[in-house]
């Protein structure tokens, strides 16, 4: 893939005029100590591809996300990439990365690819993509900006679980035989003969237990689809 510059960079390029309340020959400075600040961030990863598909800086963080299969490179005899995947797992179409769709002028924002390789555990890396671009509008370079949320998506995955646990559980040990109380309920009070008054108010407090109880797994049910919605914090 060619040589290519790791953090700790001496100089860092002009990404363009800063919105700094600093004298203007404190811009370049700063430029240079926000850069280097990037890269030396140890759970962001950072990579610049140059506009014909060469990584020409990643720091350490971005080479211990990606491991071998760095997701640079977009030129015509690019091989695919077998490691890498969407978030559900499936090999990444060629050209679908986030640097690709990038370098073709997309602003690609928390795009989750998986790395799967056969000597690590998957991970999952929320990613987002851009171009730089200087005066004219010209094309710089192509920036991604990528994230570790294995942790997060293990919980999420967890929550799952413990969802249809617990949907299961509520169908299976509190709403079937629910609906069985309720269809005898329906078949007395269809009946024509009189029932003494006594039955008469303990079938209506049954009735009215057995619908508190169903508002309640309905409770339940909705409760656990918002949680899984929302997600782990």
């Amino acid at each position: 893939m060619g040589a290519r510059r790791r953090a700790g960079l001496a100089a860092a390029p002009s990404f363009g005029a800063l919105s700094t309340g600093g004298t203007p020959q404190h811009v370049p400075e700063i430029e240079s100590a926000l850069f280097a600040a990037l890269l030396n961030q140890q759970h962001l990863g950072v990579g610049v591809c140059s506009p014909d598909g060469v990584l020409m800086m990643a720091n350490a963080a971005f080479d211990e996300m990606f491991g071998d299969d760095r997701l640079p490179v977009v030129q015509p005899a690019w091989p695919h990439r077998p490691h890498l995947h969407d978030e559900q797992g499936q090999p990444l179409d060629h050209g679908q990365d986030p640097l690709a769709r990038a370098l073709r002028g997309e602003v690609v924002t928390a795009q989750v690819v998986t790395v799967q390789r056969p000597d690590r555990p998957v991970r999952f890396l929320r990613c987002s993509a851009f171009q730089l671009r200087g005066s004219r509008a010209r094309m710089l370079a192509a920036v991604i900006f990528a994230v570790d949320i294995t942790d997060w998506m293990t919980e999420q995955h967890r929550l799952e679980e413990l969802r249809d646990q617990l949907v299961t559980a509520v169908n299976h040990e509190v709403r079937t035989p629910l609906a069985v109380i309720l269809g005898h309920m329906e078949l007395i009070n269809e009946q024509d003969t009189p029932l003494p008054e006594s039955v008469t108010w303990s079938l209506e407090a049954i009735d009215r237990a057995a619908g508190h109880l169903e508002e309640v797994v309905g409770v339940i049910s909705e409760i656990a689809d918002e949680s899984l919605a929302m997600g782990p914090r």
